[in-house]
């Protein structure tokens, strides 16, 4: 199935304003929904930014990197809360996306263009245990 982006919902590096913009969707999440976590940081989970991509079964939705250390205490609570919220409803697909950050930029930018096949066939299945840390 080809699936296509669109503007991709929140503010760049406002965790608390993007995890608002995505919480109707996180909460029509389901056992049949995937979540992949988009990053550019491999290997350096301390300094990394997240962008949320939810696969519905005939809709994708794509947040703005605002999760994750990166973006301080807020965008580690953000990141942990999008998680237990997603294991809540049912989530058992979890994904990472590890992409340049010249393509995290185009993503953000342009997300069409960039194409969602890209990130749903070079994504890895993740354990979402990683997104729950606690620094």
């Amino acid at each position: 199935m080809f699936f296509t982006l669109t503007d991709a919902l929140g503010l760049a590096a406002a965790p608390l304003e993007t995890f608002a913009a995505l919480k109707p969707s996180l909460e029509r999440a389901n056992a049949h929904t995937t979540a992949i976590f988009i990053t550019d940081c491999q290997g350096h989970r301390l300094e990394a930014r997240y962008a949320l991509l939810l696969k519905f079964e005939n809709e994708l939705v794509l947040s703005r990197e605002a999760f994750g250390p990166r973006y301080g205490l807020v965008g580690l609570q953000a990141l942990r809360e999008i998680t237990e919220l997603l294991l809540e409803r049912g989530v058992t697909e979890w994904r990472e996306c590890v992409i340049m950050t010249y393509d995290f930029s185009r993503l953000m930018n342009d997300p069409e263009d960039y194409g969602a096949n890209t990130i749903l066939a070079s994504s890895n299945y993740s354990d979402a245990n990683i997104y729950l840390t606690r620094f």
